[in-house]
């Protein structure tokens, strides 16, 4: 999350994987034997951006299709078409049904071997096709304070999103003791117990899952604190496990000014269903609220909900 690098352009592919998984599969014959006929779902996120040179896809999508196989009629829900899966953080689920017809002894075979194996290497596929097609319209110089211009983009390409550049400026902006600051709040409710989202928070062994990069941390006061490859750096000030957790929070380069400290406070409160964590980040500079509003969601809140 360094802000030297934060020459970030995002682009929203959610039409590109319609039009994508449709064009995969709808027609597709397999074996002689089993037609996938249509599409009835494909919803959910995808986008592509590039973050220290690398381009990175997130994406969750939830896949119904419809086939026949002669006379008998089913569908298959994937509820879960994930980047997680390529990463091999998850594994695909193929849930398959009968809509018309009397199954024969073939369907088990079809249900647990060739449905599976054919839409496996399609949604593998995915990706690799994504950046193949955009990875122009989101890459940036790293070297350069100034983006380049995309070329004109594909129609889905109106939905891009772009996260303030951070440029790098010649001289630190000011020094720690001499700054005007703000505090950013930042709440989101997530599907899960408070234990649990602490966990993801603060063990190091499944930081990375949605911050794409190693990580140090530990939930108890005075551990280091390093994430997003070093871009992220600071202490730990205070913890209750399972409640709250503070730490200082420095960008390293970019329009951080030197030395400056910021204090992150991630407070969970967990209901019936679901956990509110609120995200409480004291001490921004005046002036950079813009940039860093929109990469705390991007870097923390919208990983975490894919998770």
């Amino acid at each position: 999350m360094s802000s030297a690098n934060w020459h970030w352009k995002q682009l929203d592919c959610s039409n590109f994987a319609k039009e994508y998984f449709k064009e995969k599969l709808v027609g597709l014959k397999i074996n002689d034997e089993l037609t996938i006929e249509e599409l009835k779902e494909c919803d959910g996120d995808v986008t592509l951006g590039q973050r220290k040179s690398k381009l990175v896809t997130i994406y969750d999508l939830k896949i119904v299709i419809e086939w026949t196989v002669g006379e008998l009629r089913g569908r298959t829900h994937v509820p879960e078409v994930s980047h997680e899966a390529i990463d091999g953080l998850d594994e695909y689920v193929f849930d398959s049904s009968i809509l018309n017809g009397k199954p024969d002894g073939k369907f088990d075979h079809i249900r647990k071997q060739v449905i599976p194996q054919t839409l496996k290497s399609i949604f593998d596929q995915f990706p690799v096709d994504l950046r193949e097609k955009y990875a122009s319209h989101v890459q940036v110089s790293s070297q350069s304070t100034t983006p380049s211009q995309p070329s004109t983009p594909a129609p889905e390409a109106s939905a891009v999103k772009k996260t303030e550049k951070l440029e790098v400026p010649k001289k630190p902006v000011a020094q720690k003791g001499s700054l005007n600051t703000s505090t950013i709040k930042l709440e989101e409710r997530y599907q899960i117990s408070a234990s649990e989202l602490f966990d993801v928070l603060t063990n190091k062994q499944r930081v990375p899952m949605w911050t794409r990069a190693p990580a140090e941390i530990e939930p108890k006061v005075g551990a280091n604190v390093v994430l997003f490859g070093g871009g992220v750096r600071g202490k730990v000030t205070d913890v209750e496990a399972e409640k709250k957790i503070t730490m200082d929070w420095t960008l390293t380069g970019g329009k951080w000014p030197e030395g400056h400290k910021a204090s992150l406070t991630i407070d969970l409160n967990q209901s019936d269903d679901s956990t509110a964590a609120e995200f409480i980040l004291n001490g921004v500079p005046i002036g950079l609220e813009d940039d860093v509003q929109p990469s705390l969601e991007q870097y923390y809140i919208k990983p975490l909900k894919l998770l």
